[in-house]
Formats: C-alpha cells, structure tokens, sequence
C-alpha cells in the first residue's frame, strides 16, 4: 500500500503511485469532498490539464486524485481490463490516496467507470463527461465490426471512430492537448472493448440499467455533460431512472465538452464543493436565493451601490477575476469596487442563461450588455457598446450573499475594445 504524504500540496500537483498506477494528487483533505478524475480511453491524465489550469483558481486547495487507467500513460497494464476489474482498482487508488467519498469524474469510457464505482462505493456524485447511458447502438456499430477492429481493419475503424468525436469542433488548442494525450494502441482498445465484444447486448444493458438503479438509490448529485442534444425518448427515461440526474448539453463541443470550455467546466466542478447536505436550518430555497440574486443584478444595472450592498453580508467576499482587484473583504471594499466600476461602464442590460443551486449556493451563466464609459478591465472604452458572458458563484450566508466570485469572459470583452494607450 502507498503512503501518502501528508504534508500541504500546492496547486501543482504530486507525482504518486496509487494500486499500481500513475496518478498525481492535489490539495489536502477538507470539508469539501475530494475529486477523483478518469480520463477516457487511450488518454493520460494530462488531458485533464486544462481544466486543472482554471479549478486551481477558482478553488484552490482542493483534494485531487488525477489518474492513468491501466495501460495509459505512466501506469503499467493490469490485465484484464474488465468493468469489474479496472472499477476495483480504481477503488484501491481511492483507499491508498485516502480519498473520503470523492466526486468521480470520468470522461468517454470512463464516465461509465464512474457509474458503475458511485454504484458500489461512497461518493458524493458524478460527473459524466459524454458518455450516454444508452448503449445500444454502439454495443451493435462495434460487435458488427469484431473482425475488423480484431485484425488488419483496426485502422479503419479507429479513423472512423475519430471522426465522430467532431475533433474539428476544437480550438486549435484543445485539438493539440488530444493529440499529445492520446495513445490509441490496437492491443491497448480491443482489450477494453472485449466485453463490449463478446457479452450479449441484453447482458450489457441490463447491466448498465442495474448500475443507474443502484446510483439512484445511493442518492448521490450525478451531472452529465454531453456536446449534443440526446434523444428525448433517451433523457426521458434517463431521468426516470435517475431522478437526481442533471443534463446539461454543450452544444457544438462533440465529444470534448471540457475541452471546448475547460473554464466553464472547472466551475462545474467547482460547484461539487458543495455536493454534500447542510442542516436544514442553514439551506436557503432555491426561490430565495433568485430573489436575492435578482436584487442584486437589478441594483447593478441601475448603478445603485447603497442598493447592491443591502444584497450582500457584512463580512462580504468579493472577487472579479481579471479586474486586478483580488480578495476583497467587507462592504467598504466592494462599495469602492461597484464604485469605480460604475465609472468605467454602464450595464444596459443582463439576461440569466442558467442557474444551477446547492445547499445555499448558486452558479449563475448570464450575458451582459454593456457601455463602455471609461476604460473597463484597462480597455479603451469610447463609449462603444459591448457583451460579454458572466460566470458568477455566490454564496450565502443568513439569508444575504457572503460570497461573490465573478469570472467574466475577458477575452471576448478584449476582441470588442481596443487596449488603452
């Protein structure tokens, strides 16, 4: 068995061996449950990368097991590569690195490695990154073609296979991060397909369905990000077999959601901080914490600052990422803030895309539409009208938002205003 070291880890992570494979480890145990991520087949863990980039910001310290399946990356091969088998190693990783019911987060195969671990050990959710419970159809599409994907037609198959991840719906960075991360051996596939190979499509989904039955009954957040809208016959059943379930389509982002946009998914993650139950004398009703939400963006669009900080705790924590201003505390800080940022811009308007609640917690997507007065984020305004998207994270605390974490899409704001002289 490993012995982890105990001591405090940066945001860098550690190199470990873990049940015998390759794995780096982030942060230290806190209150919040640690988060154990399976890349996809024939991926190392760096694929993880450029999520990893973004979740160190927006929640550093975080407990962290990253992990090389057998036979990817730095871990050696141990056969088989059975469900059974590869979820059972992936459970000694866990008890090695001292993990406490982590959140699983699996991408491709993977996410079905998640279910059917959140199906037999402690978790605290799951997050499924493109890997549809709904089998059927791909079970027959590899089963018709043994012959090929066993012998010389190996090729033609995985070229196939490829095209049907919509890789060109990457940026060019995310195309780059899947070729280096990616190792497609015909040894390496056909040994983690050989029970989608051999096994009876009635044996693999009624499996599938028995391992949904056991995550509902476990009770656990399950979150499934997919690049394209499922069949609604598909979700409705879906849903009626998991009740707890969340789809969130990303469209256009194929079978890379979270490389599309790894910064929206490292909020995804973020969020699981908070999967696991308050008192209920703590929790706030989802339709209180929109009343508060609404107050305060209405008091922003109207430039009324006395009005936003009567939204907001004594102690606030305030923080906007790429405004310069970092780790704000307490409501003269964030007058000043609201202040000058009212200098600079006027907001014409805010449209809510999505909100996704926890126990007295909220993600908030939303599109601002903006005037540029002065020079916001250190760009020549000129008066030029501008939007961009806004990722917010607030927290509450005794019925008020005790934390405000906001992640505009800087980028975007940059394409539309030039850079100040």
């Amino acid at each position: 068995m490993t012995t982890i070291n105990p001591r405090t880890r940066n945001d860098s992570g550690e190199q470990i061996k873990v049940a015998g494979m390759a794995a780096d480890i982030y942060g230290s145990p806190d209150s919040r449950p640690p988060l154990l991520l399976l890349p996809g087949l024939t991926f190392d863990r760096r694929i993880w990368q450029p999520v990893l980039d973004y979740l160190a910001r927006l929640d550093p310290g975080r407990h962290i097991l990253s992990l090389d399946l057998p036979g990817h990356g730095g871990s050696p091969d141990q056969l088989p590569h059975s469900m059974d088998h590869v979820v059972a190693l992936i459970h000694e990783a866990v008890m090695e690195a001292e993990l406490d019911a982590p959140v699983v987060v699996g991408h491709s195969i993977s996410g079905g490695f998640a279910s059917m671990y959140a199906s037999q050990f402690a978790t605290r959710g799951v997050v499924n990154v493109d890997a549809l419970p709904d089998i059927e159809q791909f079970v027959q599409l590899l089963q018709s073609a043994e012959r090929q994907i066993r012998g010389d037609g190996f090729a033609g198959v995985w070229t196939m296979i490829e095209q049907s991840l919509r890789l060109d719906l990457l940026p060019p960075s995310a195309r780059a991060a899947v070729a280096r991360t990616s190792d497609p051996r015909q040894d390496l596939v056909v040994s983690y397909w050989d029970e989608i190979l051999t096994k009876s499509l009635d044996d693999q989904t009624a499996r599938v369905a028995d391992g949904i039955a056991a995550v509902a009954k476990a009770g656990v957040p399950y979150l499934l990000v997919i690049g394209s809208e499922p069949p609604p016959d598909v979700a409705e059943v879906l849903h009626h077999a998991l009740p707890q379930l969340d789809i969130e389509v990303w469209p256009d982002t194929g079978h890379f959601p979270h490389l599309a946009y790894p910064d929206r998914f490292a909020a995804r993650l973020a969020a699981t901080a908070w999967w696991q139950r308050m008192p209920e004398s703590q929790q706030m009703k989802p339709t209180e914490m929109d009343r508060v939400i609404d107050a305060h963006f209405d008091a922003e669009r109207r430039g009324d600052v006395a009005a936003i900080l009567e939204t907001v705790s004594k102690e606030i924590s305030h923080e906007t990422f790429g405004s310069g201003l970092t780790g704000l505390q307490g409501k003269d800080a964030v007058r000043q803030f609201y202040e000058a940022l009212s200098a600079e811009l006027s907001i014409d308007g805010y449209t809510t895309v999505r909100r996704l609640y926890g126990d007295s917690h909220v993600w908030e997507e939303g599109i601002v539409d903006a005037t540029a007065k002065g020079q916001p984020f250190g760009l020549e305004g000129g008066g030029r009208n501008f939007s961009y998207r806004l990722l917010h994270l607030f927290e509450f605390r005794d019925g008020l938002i005790a934390r405000e974490f906001g992640i505009p899409d800087v980028a975007s704001i940059m394409a539309q205003l030039p850079s100040a002289s």
